[in-house]
Formats: C-alpha cells, structure tokens, sequence
C-alpha cells in the first residue's frame, strides 16, 4: 500500500527516529526519521522505512537496526497492539520514537518527513529490494 493512502485511511501513526551517537558525528547528535508504523481501520500495521538505510544508519546500530526492523515484520501480524504500544514509546537506544498521533490531524506534517518511504514488507532487513 503507498504511504499517502496508508496515512489517510489510517488511525493512529507512531514515527521512530534514528539518533546518530555522538561520537560518529561531530557536535550534537543528529537524529532522522527512518520508520513510520500506520494502524489502520481494523487495527492492521503497515510499516514504512527510509530508503537507503545502510547510508544513515551508522555501522556500529546496523545489527540492532536490522534485528529491531526484523523483529517488527514478524510480530506486525501476531499483536500488533502490543508492537503499537512498544514501538510508541521507545526512548533507549539508537532508535526512539519521535512522534505518535492519529492520522488526518497531523499529516501534512508527516508526508514531506516519509514520502520517499518504502513499505516494510517489500524491505529486506532494512535495506530496499
């Protein structure tokens, strides 16, 4: 599904960021949003990422990226409430949420911020097919 469609036919949206360390950088950490996690209307997840993560995730995170976009693919259809409920409050690691609300309210917003993201599903561990 296009992520235009996802967010306007969707109901809640939870955004996640990934936070460059500081000592890969230079000055302040530097943070990107790189998934985005749609509920729809029967309470379905849909999952949207950045394309070209291997150039934005550092390679000391790219493991745990992988492993955390992997793990989502595989619970996305067994609880999604609980992925939704984890995946919004994330605030430890290299990824954190950066926003949660209901779609419609916010996104004009949220659409220049993923409109170049790919669906989660047509990903392999978080690089584009």
């Amino acid at each position: 599904m296009d992520i235009g469609l996802a967010i306007q036919q969707g109901g809640r949206f939870c955004s996640l960021e990934y936070r460059l360390r500081q000592s890969e950088g230079s000055g302040a950490p530097s943070a990107r949003l790189i998934l985005l996690v749609v509920e729809g209307r029967e309470g379905r997840l849909l999952g949207f990422v950045a394309p070209g993560l291997s150039e934005i995730v550092c390679d000391a995170d790219r493991q745990y990226v992988q492993e955390l976009l992997a793990d989502i693919r595989e619970r996305v259809g067994k609880d999604p409430e609980a992925l939704f409920k984890q995946l919004s409050s994330l605030s430890v690691g290299p990824l954190v949420t950066h926003e949660t609300g209901i779609c419609g309210r916010q996104d004009l917003r949220l659409m220049p911020l993923c409109s170049g993201f790919i669906s989660l599903s047509a990903s392999e561990n978080g690089r584009e097919s």
